[in-house]
């Protein structure tokens, strides 16, 4: 399968039919800005909430300013009080996401993209500067165990270990990095962005903040080669999967040097972004039709893509405190009033039920949706794990 082809296939296939996600086109560019900027600032543990990220992206136009607010917030903060770190490590992870949010907004703009090249030492140490900036200067000397990013300067030591690990010897970063840029200066292929992806962390051209740089520097060439990251949000599958998005990085950088081998844990990390956006509107659409069905206590419950079985209904958290009597009657009742609407097979002793929703934009999303999860699977063997509920 040509990935590039199929993921540009699907990012058409988003702007087709997912329009009416919300009231205005905008408003998933939007979210999309959100979720990818949230996604990267969790990345590098910060304690920041969804809630503290929305309110920052609503306010972007004094965070500008940002910084002077933060300072003049750390000065005011009583360094006696036994919750000083807590607080000035609340301020910091603010700070740290406003300068991705800024970032990212600033790069998915048409007229930077356009006046982008492919990247050089200097636009690395740019992209890093944007996303470190005043953080040093404001928490160097006060937030316990805080590491410097040193903005705008490149690793220097050799005492950074990452999962007990040393990446690159600092001496040879200025040669390592000449040598990736050039081979990956005409990139165009998904495997080429994701391998270089890999290996400029295992170069770890910085003190500090390189997976930043690495997934902001990743959108940036998913740009150039027409992938549009307004609409696909790339770091948002990382998210999803943060624990094992660390662990394929360092194993595929670090470990084995074989930056190819992150390429399809990167590919399905990319899917699982798309198959975010499509779930987000076949519940949207569900919502839509059981509006008419309010009364509805068993069949609310289940899920926009997948047929479930009398026990797995028997056991949603929604439901599992009702008396077992209860529960039985209410299904009856329900399975006699909506025989249109939900579909009914009998397998052997198990009955399963699904959505039956006649809807052709609905069945076509579902369809995709599911075509994708087939694709999904054959890169991560363990894609059942993944949990699409938590961020509705």
């Amino acid at each position: 399968m040509d990935r590039l082809k199929y993921i540009i296939s699907l990012t058409q296939f988003v702007y087709d039919h997912i329009h009416e996600l919300v009231s205005e086109w905008e408003d998933l560019i939007y979210f999309n800005e959100l979720y990818g900027s949230y996604a990267i600032s969790k990345a590098e543990d910060s304690s920041l909430t969804l809630a503290d990220a929305t309110q920052l992206q609503l306010n972007f136009d004094w965070l500008s300013d940002y910084a002077t607010i933060i300072f003049k917030k750390v000065n005011e903060l009583n360094v006696m009080s036994k919750s000083y770190q807590r607080k000035l490590k609340s301020l910091h992870d603010k700070l740290e996401f406003a300068n991705i949010l800024t970032v990212f907004r600033k790069i998915n703009s048409p007229n930077y993209i356009l006046n982008w090249e492919w990247p050089t030492k200097h636009r690395l140490e740019s992209i890093h500067a944007d996303l470190t900036r005043d953080l040093d200067e404001i928490f160097g000397d006060k937030l316990r165990g805080y590491d410097m990013y040193y903005s705008w300067v490149m690793r220097n030591r050799d005492n950074i270990v990452i999962a007990d690990i040393y990446p690159l010897e600092a001496e040879n970063i200025p040669t390592a990095l000449w040598d990736i840029l050039h081979k990956y200066q005409e990139i165009s292929s998904l495997e080429e962005i994701f391998a270089l992806h890999a290996h400029l962390y295992h170069i770890h051209p910085f003190s500090n903040g390189n997976k930043r740089v690495c997934r902001i520097l990743e959108i940036l060439l998913l740009q150039k080669i027409w992938i549009n990251t307004q609409i696909i949000p790339p770091s948002l599958g990382y998210f999803r999967q943060q624990d094992r998005y660390i662990k394929r990085l360092v194993e595929s950088s670090l470990v084995r040097k074989d930056y190819e081998r992150f390429t399809p844990f990167a590919f399905g990390s990319l899917l699982l972004g798309i198959l975010y956006l499509l779930h987000r509107e076949l519940k949207r659409r569900k919502d839509k039709v059981l509006k008419k069905y309010d009364w509805l206590l068993i069949f609310s419950t289940l899920s926009e893509w997948e047929r479930v079985s009398t026990k797995v209904l028997r056991k949603h958290k929604k439901l599992k405190k009702l008396p077992k009597a209860t529960f039985f009657d209410q299904l009856k009742k329900e399975k006699e009033l909506t025989k249109d609407l939900i579909c009914i097979e009998e397998e052997g002793r198990h009955t399963y039920y699904s959505l039956n929703i006649d809807d052709s934009e609905y069945i076509l999303i579902k369809e995709k949706f599911e075509e994708i999860l087939d694709i999904f699977a054959e890169e991560n063997s363990n894609y059942h794990k993944i949990s699409f509920l938590s961020m509705r």
